[in-house]
């Protein structure tokens, strides 16, 4: 007879002042927030949560995310051609 499988505990972290001011200076850097997920060690959905909480915006956003974007699908597509 197989064994059950264990369920996996979900680890909860409060945010402390340090990290709100960290994702801060992120917000206005505007780093990607995958890169923020990894360097805290939290899911992107979180980091979006808080954010939305504290009233600020993750990422690059408007036109200059959007023509990086652009770049990027160009260059891939380039790729496919070679």
């Amino acid at each position: 007879m197989p064994k059950k499988a264990k369920k996996k505990t979900v680890v909860r972290r409060e945010y402390t002042r340090a990290d709100v001011n960290g994702l801060r200076a992120h917000s206005k850097a505007k780093t990607p927030v995958v890169k923020i997920a990894k360097l805290t060690k939290r899911s992107v959905g979180s980091l979006r949560q808080k954010a939305l909480k504290l009233g600020i915006r993750l990422g690059a956003t408007g036109a200059r995310a959007d023509a990086a974007r652009l770049a990027d699908n160009v260059i891939m597509q380039r790729r496919k051609i070679i």
